[in-house]
C-alpha cells in the first residue's frame, strides 16, 4: 500500500480537477440562465404593455355557437377559456361572458389553447 502526502495524492487531485469542472459548468450554466431569463424578462415586459399592442398571431374569427360556464364555442367547434381571458365589444368596452349570445360573431386570440382575448362583433 503506498502512503501519500495529502496534498500531493492523485485522489485529492482528481477531486480538484473535478472541483473546477463543476465551477466552470456552474459558471457557464448560470451565464444561460441570465441570458434566458432577460429575453424572458422582455417578453414579459411586452405581454404586460397591453393586450391591444400586443397580438397573439392572426385573431380567429366566426359565429359563436353556445356559451358555456368554462369554454365557449364557435362555429362548432369548443374552446376553453384561459383564466386572464378579457372579452371586449368593437368599440373596447369591457363585457362580460354572460353578455356573448349564440349567432353572434367573435373574433378571438389564442393563447396556450385557450381563448385569450375575444371581441364581439356588432352585426353588420
Amino acid at each position: 500500500m503506498e502512503f501519500y502526502p495529502v496534498h500531493t495524492s492523485p485522489m485529492l487531485r482528481h477531486n480538484r480537477q473535478q472541483s473546477r469542472l463543476v465551477l466552470v459548468v456552474g459558471a457557464f450554466l448560470v451565464c444561460l440562465g441570465v441570458m434566458a431569463s432577460g429575453e424572458v424578462g422582455s417578453l414579459v415586459w411586452a405581454q404586460s404593455a397591453g393586450v391591444e399592442k400586443m397580438q397573439l398571431g392572426k385573431p380567429l374569427e366566426g359565429q359563436i355557437t353556445y356559451v358555456g360556464l368554462a369554454y365557449l364555442e364557435v362555429e362548432g367547434k369548443s374552446y376553453r377559456l384561459h383564466p386572464k381571458m378579457s372579452i371586449t365589444a368593437e368599440g373596447g368596452q369591457p363585457l362580460e361572458l354572460k353578455d356573448l349570445q349564440p349567432g353572434q360573431g367573435v373574433q378571438f386570440w389564442l393563447k396556450e389553447g385557450a381563448m385569450f382575448q375575444i371581441i364581439a362583433m356588432l352585426p353588420r
